[in-house]
C-alpha cells in the first residue's frame, strides 16, 4: 500500500507542464492530474483508518471477531440459586435398661400417671449413628373421644445433655417463649418454668439446667374441650418436684 502511495505521488510531481498553447492536451492533462489527487488521497486515506483500527486494536488485547454479549440488564434478578441442604445425620430410638429405669423412676414419683384413663406407656433412648446416646425418655400418654372432639393427656420426662431437651421457654423477656417463672434452685440448678392453658386444659412444664451441664424436662399437660373429666395428672408444683428428684443420667 505504501509503494502504490509513494508511485502515484511521483507521478503527480514528474507530470510538469509541458510549454504549449495546446488547448485540448491541457484539459486532458488537467483530468489526470485530478484522476492521480483523487486515487493518492483515497489511498492515504486507506492507509490512516488501517492505522488507526490496529492501534485501537493494540489498545485491546485480546479483542476478536467474536461477537460480544451485552451487559446484562440490571433490571434481571440475581441468581438464588442455593446449594442443596446435606442430609442430617439418621437417629434411631430404642427401649434400653436406662430408659426402662427411667419409666420405672417416673412412676415412683409420679403415681397420678394412674389418674390418666387406658394411657399408653413408652420409653426410648435416642442413639446417633455412631451408637453413643445422650437422650432419655419416658411418658404416659392418653387420647380419648369426647363427642367430636379429642381429649389428650400426657405426663412426659426428658434426660439430656444441653440443646436437647425441649426448651419450654427462653427467660422473662416478653413475648411467645417468655417463661412464667425463672427461679434458681438451692443445687445449683436452673428452673425455666411455663404454665399455660390450651383448649381448656392446662400445660405445666419445666426445664432443669443442672449444674454439670445436663437438663431434665418435665411436663403434665391436657387438651379439655367441654365434657372431659381428665385435666394434667401433675399439677404445677408437684411438676417441679418431680424434676427435682429425676437423678437419671444420660
Amino acid at each position: 500500500m505504501k509503494t502504490t502511495v509513494r508511485s502515484l505521488l511521483d507521478d503527480l510531481t514528474a507530470d510538469q507542464p509541458e510549454p504549449t498553447d495546446d488547448l485540448d492536451r491541457l484539459i486532458a492533462r488537467g483530468r489526470r492530474r485530478s484522476r492521480i489527487r483523487t486515487a493518492a488521497l483515497g489511498a492515504v486515506g486507506l492507509t490512516l483508518a488501517v492505522g488507526l483500527t490496529g492501534g485501537v486494536l493494540a489498545l485491546r488485547p485480546g479483542a476478536s471477531n467474536l461477537p460480544v454479549a451485552p451487559p446484562p440488564s440490571s433490571s434481571a434478578p440475581a441468581s438464588t440459586t442455593t446449594p442443596p441442604a446435606s442430609a442430617g445425620p439418621a437417629f434411631t430410638s430404642e427401649t434400653t435398661e436406662k430408659s426402662r429405669e427411667l419409666g420405672n423412676l417416673l412412676q415412683r414419683l409420679a403415681p397420678e400417671i394412674g389418674q390418666i384413663p387406658g394411657a399408653h406407656q413408652s420409653n426410648g433412648e435416642r442413639l446417633s449413628p455412631d451408637g453413643s446416646a445422650a437422650h432419655l425418655s419416658a411418658d404416659s400418654t392418653s387420647k380419648y373421644r369426647v363427642g367430636d372432639l379429642w381429649n389428650f393427656v400426657n405426663l412426659s420426662v426428658e434426660v439430656s445433655t444441653a440443646r436437647q431437651v425441649p426448651p419450654v421457654c427462653d427467660g422473662m423477656t416478653p413475648g411467645v417463649n417468655k417463661c412464667t417463672e425463672v427461679c434458681r434452685l438451692p443445687n445449683g440448678s436452673t428452673a425455666y418454668i411455663h404454665n399455660y392453658t390450651a383448649a381448656g386444659g392446662h400445660h405445666y412444664e419445666v426445664r432443669l439446667v443442672r449444674p454439670d451441664n445436663t437438663w431434665v424436662y418435665v411436663g403434665s399437660g391436657a387438651d379439655m374441650p367441654p365434657g372431659s373429666t381428665h385435666d394434667a395428672p401433675l399439677s404445677a408444683a408437684r411438676v417441679l418436684e418431680v424434676a427435682q428428684q429425676i437423678t437419671t443420667q444420660p
